[in-house]
């Protein structure tokens, strides 16, 4: 709403018409006072905000590897577009083996059942699930301690869907019976731990041979929502745990990660992307070792999924990296300035605004640290933060993203 505009002050003439002329009207500031103005008061709020304000974060320094530069190319501006608009954040995608429908988590806390129609191409949600019996569920940010984020989605050997909710826990779906089972509640203490912190934000999940279950938890400090302070602050809040369903047990793998996200089980052995760090990590279960897989991504890594054939792995990347990340990095202070003088909204707008929106999928060698292939939509118009990758019984990678509207799906 516009101010009014400030009245001229009448001159009066002396009734003895003495006065030669009008009295001139006061000067206003001018523009550049108002500017200094300006100026001064946000250098000051800046200034009281650094010497009063308690950031949320305590950010380290640190240097990452300048990232590798991919050979561009656009296969991923091939993609089709599903249920533009149905879905939103379908961040995590799993494929029945027996009827090849589709399964995705939303950010409003479903978890949604998709059929394809091979003929026309489109999608089409058959039926739905909600975690909790919450209301108003809309993926905002109030919402989400309520209605629960499922992040990691992963079929059995025996035909049920595991979700791993960022908020609510460890579930388990039995698509036929329409049931849902709780095997593990967000905010469990960490067995035989007790000085450990309870759960509070876990991510991705998968299944050991011997039957026993391992996820990833990508912070102890922060919830899913709060994941921008996480990546900001860079210290290790993150940890891989496995829990024992037979004994009802949740025991501690490894703690001290980097924000680590996805997980997948191959040979035995435990791969897993360490956001934080731009790498993947293999832990043996047998000898309790980890050691690096691959290091130095050209982005930050997401979701992990094998290929069909079991012998390379489908490497979701939504956040491309830059040479100048480090610049950043290398500055704690700042990075702590910024968590107190804007909400998580505004920081995740302006670092958008510093990173090309970019769509990658990486393809990499199971048993060896090789990027075999890699799609890309380099503008970002077709496809782009793509957080995971799934290749389909029909010789299809389909696409999923924690901020997209849609699925996407490209021939392979």
């Amino acid at each position: 709403q516009m101010a009014d505009r400030p009245k001229k002050e009448k001159s009066f003439k002396s009734s003895k018409n003495t006065d030669k002329g009008t009295a001139p009207a006061p000067s206003g500031p001018s523009k550049w006072q108002i500017l200094g103005a300006i100026l001064v008061s946000i250098i000051t709020a800046v200034f009281l905000t650094h010497l009063i304000a308690t950031p949320p974060i305590q950010a380290v320094e640190f240097t990452l590897e300048d990232p590798p530069i991919l050979e561009k190319n656009f296969r991923l501006t091939q993609s089709s577009i599903l249920l533009e608009n149905a879905v939103y954040g379908p961040e995590s995608i799993a494929e029945d083996p027996n009827t090849g429908r589709l399964y995705a988590g939303l950010k409003t806390g479903l978890i949604c059942e998709i059929e394809l129609n091979k003929i026309t191409n489109e999608g089409r949600i058959v039926r739905a699930v909600r975690l909790t019996n919450a209301s108003d569920c809309d993926g905002s940010y109030k919402s989400f301690p309520k209605c629960g984020r499922p992040l990691g989605i992963r079929f059995t050997p025996s035909g049920t869907l595991l979700v791993a909710d960022a908020y609510l826990g460890l579930f388990e779906i039995d698509l036929i019976r329409e049931k849902v089972f709780t095997l593990v509640r967000g905010g469990r203490q960490i067995d035989d731990s007790p000085f450990s912190p309870p759960l509070r934000f876990l991510n991705d999940v998968d299944v050991l041979p011997d039957g026993r279950i391992v996820l990833t938890e990508s912070s102890t400090r922060f919830d899913d929502r709060d994941f921008m302070y996480e990546m900001l602050e860079h210290r290790p809040n993150g940890r891989l745990l496995v829990f024992n369903r037979e004994k009802d047990s949740l025991r501690e793998l490894i703690s001290g990660l980097f924000t680590p996200n996805g997980i997948v089980v191959h040979r035995g052995k435990i791969l897993l992307a360490e956001m934080g760090n731009a790498r993947i990590l293999k832990y043996s279960p047998s000898a309790n070792s980890v050691s690096v897989f691959i290091d130095n991504l050209p982005g930050f890594p997401d979701n992990l999924r094998k290929s069909r054939d079991g012998r390379s792995i489908w490497l979701g990347i939504p956040v491309m990296r830059s040479e100048g990340d480090n610049w950043i990095n290398q500055r704690p202070h700042l990075r702590e300035l910024l968590s107190k003088l804007f909400s998580l909204q505004a920081l995740e707008w302006i670092l958008s605004f510093f990173t090309p929106s970019y769509g990658c999928v990486l393809q990499i060698d199971a048993d060896h640290p090789t990027i075999l292939s890699s799609w890309q939509d380099p503008s970002g118009s077709k496809v782009s933060s793509v957080s995971c990758a799934i290749e389909t019984h029909d010789g299809h990678l389909v696409m999923g993203s924690n901020d997209n509207y849609y699925i996407a799906r490209v021939p392979l």
